[in-house]
């Protein structure tokens, strides 16, 4: 192991490959690697990055909690979801769509109290049946009492605006926060797909995903 002899440092050590040994004043030994710390650049800076500290980061920022950790840091448990929660996947298809009608709505999966919206995309064949614009969005209906049927719209383009389906193709559901992204739901909702403009070609296919946070 050969000793490097540097005016500002002189227990500092290649290991080899690039990598180098340096011992602070205080007998702290670190490993760092010469693209990440050049040796050029003096050893001070990997001195601070030794203890904790980012010698590049801006100074006299201030430091900014999530609302998850404000709440811990005030005495508060932190949220489940938080701390545990499993990425679940809700997907749908319809792999064959029957006759339809402009403003059909096709019921797809159930967001329940609580989940929060991750992500998700919807794919599609060619759907235009009537020569206009075949227009689909990607939204939440109330579920009734009995757990299983529809009740009134919620959001109908709660993940996806209104979009033109005419040729095969996907989209990204909530993909932004105006969009649904962490959008934690306060009841149970049905995901649903509404037709719009022109309706959907007959046989034609459409599946898709929501992903959300769940406990």
């Amino acid at each position: 192991m050969k000793k490097l002899l540097m005016p500002s440092q002189k227990k500092v050590y290649n290991v080899g490959g690039g990598w180098y040994s340096k011992e602070a004043a205080d007998g702290a030994r670190a490993l760092y690697h010469a693209s990440f710390v050049p040796i050029d650049k003096g050893w001070d800076n990997a001195a601070l990055l030794l203890r904790g500290r980012n010698p590049r980061a801006p100074r006299g920022g201030a430091t900014v909690y999530s609302d998850s950790w404000t709440k811990v840091r005030a005495g508060r448990r932190n949220s489940p979801i938080n701390q545990s929660a499993k990425l679940t996947g809700l997907p749908w298809n319809f792999a064959s769509l029957p006759a339809g009608n402009v403003a059909d709505v096709l019921v797809c999966n159930m967001l329940y109290k609580g989940d929060i919206v991750i992500g998700g995309n919807v794919a599609h064949t060619a759907l235009d049946a009537t020569g206009g614009p075949a227009t689909g969005s990607v939204g939440t209906y109330a579920v009734l009492a009995d757990g299983i049927s529809l009740g009134a719209v919620s959001s109908a383009a709660k993940f996806l605006a209104a979009t033109d389906w005419d040729a095969a193709g996907n989209n990204a559901l909530a993909p932004t926060i105006a969009l649904g992204y962490q959008y934690e739901a306060t009841a149970d909702f049905f995901i649903v797909v509404v037709n719009s403009v022109g309706a959907f070609a007959t046989a034609g296919q459409i599946c898709g995903h929501l992903t959300v946070a769940r406990t």
